[in-house]
């Protein structure tokens, strides 16, 4: 928990940084450095995680909101609205103080006072815009300002929540949990694993749909492959439970993505074996590059990861010796019906 804590500080300090310049190069780190924390608290359901995935969830919107904020800043200069534009300047220097504060909180238990007075002066600057806006003239200005009173209250309130789950992780918040938690009753505390259970055990519940669903689909992927004669006909069940999403968007979208990208990753590697009949060592070389695509590029989007998936299993079971066309024959067919299975 101390390594997320501090990647949560590291990454507050970072998003503070939005007001400089190097706005572009701080909001990619930041993006890769929040993909990098929701990978490592994982399905981690711990009350102490839970607060850090909340964290984790406010750091992600602030940082999206501060940086339109940014960009609206730069459109009211550019449209000489000077008064607003210092505003709004002003808002973001008091958002980056916000952030530090939380930073210095969460690395060091440092009090957050000083953040939850930087709070009343971010509703102080919104009170000023907000009277500001009877008096610019219709169109693309009112607009902006409207735009930007809209996002300004957003971030207002993500920070006030922010700093709320911050105090909550200190050891002072963490014993004012306990005694709140104590005086309810067993059932309803939230580390009692069998209120969990019973809220889940009911259609009700999305964990619960999900597990039906998935047992239903895993169920009819098995019937499927005893029926069929292909090789490695396992491939089959074992795609329908790695598409399959608790919700409808996720589930087609991976779906598409898995299709696309085994289908990309197998004419890659069946028109290598094609055109160059390649020996153990080129196959070795030719394995390492969708090896290096898997790890470089697939966290980024999941269909480059699955092409560099299906090109490495090809390379490996030719080494077998059984043909390269073969294996990508009975990977295409199996992924497309996994596929068609899941999503309906």
């Amino acid at each position: 928990m101390s390594d997320n804590r501090q990647s949560l500080s590291d990454l507050a300090k970072l998003t503070s940084t939005v007001a400089d310049s190097s706005i572009v190069e701080s909001d990619v780190k930041s993006a890769a450095q929040i993909q990098q924390l929701m990978t490592s608290l994982g399905a981690d359901r711990r009350p102490e995680s839970l607060r850090y995935g909340a964290l984790l969830n406010q750091a992600e919107r602030i940082r999206l909101r501060l940086f339109i904020i940014k960009r609206l800043e730069i459109r009211m200069r550019e449209q000489h609205n000077a008064a607003i534009s210092q505003l709004i300047s002003r808002f973001i220097d008091i958002s980056g103080d916000i952030l530090f504060s939380l930073s210095l909180s969460l690395s060091s238990l440092e009090s957050l006072e000083a953040a939850r007075r930087d709070c009343d002066s971010l509703r102080s600057l919104i009170r000023q815009l907000r009277l500001l806006l009877p008096m610019m003239r219709e169109g693309m200005p009112a607009a902006s300002l409207k735009d930007l009173l809209f996002h300004a209250e957003a971030i207002a309130g993500q920070f006030r929540a922010a700093i709320d789950i911050a105090d909550a992780t200190t050891p002072a918040g963490e014993v004012d949990f306990e005694k709140r938690e104590s005086r309810k009753p067993r059932s309803l505390r939230l580390r009692s694993q069998w209120s969990l259970l019973r809220a889940n055990l009911s259609l009700q519940s999305t964990a619960c749909r999900h597990a039906i669903r998935l047992a239903a689909c895993t169920a009819v992927a098995e019937i499927v492959i005893h029926e069929i004669t292909i090789t490695r006909s396992y491939w089959l069940p074992m795609t329908v439970a790695i598409v399959l999403k608790p919700d409808f968007t996720a589930t087609f979208t991976r779906g598409i993505l898995r299709v696309f990208g085994t289908l990309s990753g197998l004419a890659l590697a069946t028109a290598f074996y094609y055109f160059f009949h390649p020996g153990p060592v080129v196959q070795v070389l030719f394995a390492g590059i969708f090896t290096f695509l898997l790890r470089y590029i697939g966290p980024a989007n999941y269909g480059i990861f699955v092409i560099g998936i299906s090109g490495i299993i090809v390379v490996l079971v030719s080494f077998t010796g059984l043909p390269p066309e073969q294996v990508a024959e009975a990977r295409a067919v199996l992924h497309a019906g996994a596929d068609k299975v899941s999503v309906n």
